[in-house]
This record gives structure tokens, C-alpha cells and sequence, in this order.
């Protein structure tokens, strides 16, 4: 397990760019629960004030019920306010807000344990013992996801309650505070393995968005560079064509005029002239010669690029054309 995964970001000190983001998701989990957590939380002090109402004095019955659901309105108003001010460079601040409030309302839920005190009834020790059970397991599912506000919920109606019956005098009530230190370490091991699990599962989530955005650019990027191949490879065999057209249209061009030199150079010979000036019509006609195989050449080129080149077999005499 990398240390990133054994201490997930809770909601202080410096953050890191990657970290940061993964916070921004935790803080969006933590927010999005809330209403129903503290929904919850006021119809359970209406609950337990109900079925202990005839079982404690109903003065510090109603001071405390009325305390738990103010801790939870304030906690609701808190996040009313907050949570449309989520952005990265805000969510360390956020979970922190979030993490006092719910510190508050813990605060709250440990009074209860003190109605221990109010009456030596079994119904009430086993009631307030099961309620405070309750409230710590289903804190599991909603603040797992930020380790502060599951820690800051928990310990101190825990740490209340264990304290409680540590100095009752009850029986067995020591029994029963072991009994707590033992169900809420397992409570904290679940909810440190549950948090675990779900920065691994964001951290996760982040890296395949990332993954997904790059392999969207990178087929983007790749898409525009197939239109630039083929709009180039448009281009050149325009001018390609263009050339091949150059090519064909010079080389007829230079034939007439090659063709009237050779035919009157030709001609020149079979006239009686000078041993010289036969020599230089001689020079003229095969000059004119050369130059049209040169231009047969250029012309067989261009067909060669045209794909219309057709070879011709003929005879030839080799010393001659050595």
C-alpha cells in the first residue's frame, strides 16, 4: 500500500495538485450526504426525547434535545452556505467547516450519555447504551469518506459514554465500557479501511478521466493529422499532375520543331554539297537525333508517373547503339 493510500488526505496541512483534487471529491461525497445525516440527526433527538420522556426529568431532556437539533440546523446552515463554494482552492477550508460543525453535533450526542445519571432504570441504560451504538454505526456509510469528520463525530460520545460507565456504579457497567472501547476500535478500523478504499476508488476515478481526456486529444490531435496528410497529399499530386502535364505538353512542343530540323537536315544530305558542309548537316541531324531521344525520354517519364507507359519490343543492333 503506497503512503498516499495508508494516510489519505483528511482536510489540513499542504495539499498536492493530484491530492488536492481527490479532496475536492471526498469534501463533494461528505456535502452531498449531509442533509440527510442531519434530517436524521433531528429526528432522532425527537425520538429519544419521546421514549425517554416519562423515564427523566424533562428539563435537561428538552436542553438537551434542543441542543442536538440546533448543532444540526447550524451544521445544515453551514453547509447550505459552503457547499456552492466548492472548488479546489477551497476544499481544504470547506472540510474543515464541515468537520467543526460535526464536531458540534458529536458534542451534542454526548450529553445523552449522561441521562445515565437521571435514572437507575434498565430501560434507560440499555436504551441510552444501544442509541449511542447506533449513532456511532451509522456515522460509517457518510463520514468514512473524510477521516476528520468520521473521528471528530465519533470520539467523543464514545470516549462520554465509556467514561460514564466507567464510574457507574451499576452492575457490570465496567463489562459494558470495555465493551465500547472494543465496538468502537472496530468501528474505527471499518471506517479507516472504508476511507481507504474510497480515495483508492476517486484516485482511481481521477486517473481514468485523465486517461480518457488525453486519449480524446490524442485522437483529435490524430484526426487533424490525417486531414493535413491528405490535404498535402492532395497538393502534391495536383502538382504532381501539373508537372506530368508540363512534361507532356513541352516534350510535344519540342518535337515539331526537332522533327522539321531533322527532315531538312535530312535533306541537306542527299544534296550534293561540300565534304564540310555535308559534315555539318551530318552534325545537325544526329545532334537533332539525340535531342529527340532526350525528349522521348522526358515524355516516357511522364508516362512512367501517369501509370500509362507501355514497352515496346524491338530490335536493336548493339554495337550500334554502344
Amino acid at each position: 500500500m503506497s503512503e498516499d493510500e495508508a494516510h489519505p488526505p483528511a482536510a489540513v496541512g499542504s495539499i498536492q495538485p493530484h491530492t488536492q483534487q481527490v479532496l475536492v471529491e471526498q469534501v463533494q461525497l461528505l456535502y452531498s450526504n449531509a442533509l440527510t445525516a442531519n434530517i436524521a440527526v433531528i429526528a432522532a433527538a425527537i425520538f429519544c426525547t419521546t421514549i425517554l420522556w416519562s423515564y427523566i426529568d424533562p428539563l435537561p431532556l428538552l436542553t438537551w434535545s434542543i441542543t442536538l437539533m440546533t448543532a444540526a440546523l447550524i451544521r445544515l446552515s453551514i453547509i447550505h452556505n459552503c457547499h456552492p463554494q466548492l472548488q479546489p482552492s477551497t476544499a481544504e477550508t470547506l472540510a474543515k467547516y464541515y468537520i467543526g460543525s460535526t464536531l458540534l453535533v458529536s458534542m451534542a450526542w454526548s450529553g445523552f450519555s449522561l441521562f445515565l445519571y437521571q435514572s437507575d432504570s434498565p430501560f434507560v441504560f440499555s436504551f441510552v447504551y444501544i442509541i449511542t451504538f447506533i449513532v456511532i454505526t451509522a456515522s460509517i456509510p457518510v463520514l468514512s469518506v473524510v477521516q476528520g469528520a468520521f473521528f471528530s463525530y465519533n470520539l467523543p460520545p464514545a470516549i462520554t459514554l465509556t467514561a460514564v460507565l466507567l464510574v457507574n456504579e451499576a452492575p457490570h457497567s465496567q463489562l459494558f465500557a470495555a465493551g465500547v472501547i472494543i465496538y468502537f476500535t472496530l468501528i474505527a478500523i471499518t471506517g479507516m479501511n472504508l476511507n481507504q478504499r474510497i480515495v483508492k476508488s476517486l484516485k482511481l476515478e481521477i486517473n481514468n478521466k485523465e486517461l480518457i481526456t488525453h486519449l480524446i486529444d490524442e485522437v483529435e490531435r490524430r484526426v487533424e493529422t490525417q486531414y493535413d496528410l491528405e490535404a498535402s497529399k492532395a497538393v502534391a499530386e495536383q502538382a504532381n499532375q501539373s508537372k506530368s502535364e508540363f512534361l507532356a505538353n513541352m516534350s510535344h512542343e519540342i518535337r515539331t520543331p526537332l522533327h522539321a530540323i531533322i527532315g531538312i537536315s535530312e535533306l541537306a544530305l542527299l544534296d550534293e554539297q561540300s565534304s564540310e558542309q555535308k559534315e555539318y548537316s551530318r552534325i545537325i541531324n544526329h545532334t537533332g537525333l539525340h535531342l529527340l531521344r532526350i525528349v522521348d525520354g522526358i515524355l516516357d517519364l511522364s508516362k512512367i508517373e501517369a501509370g500509362k507507359l507501355e514497352i515496346e519490343q524491338k530490335d536493336f543492333n548493339m554495337e550500334e547503339v554502344l
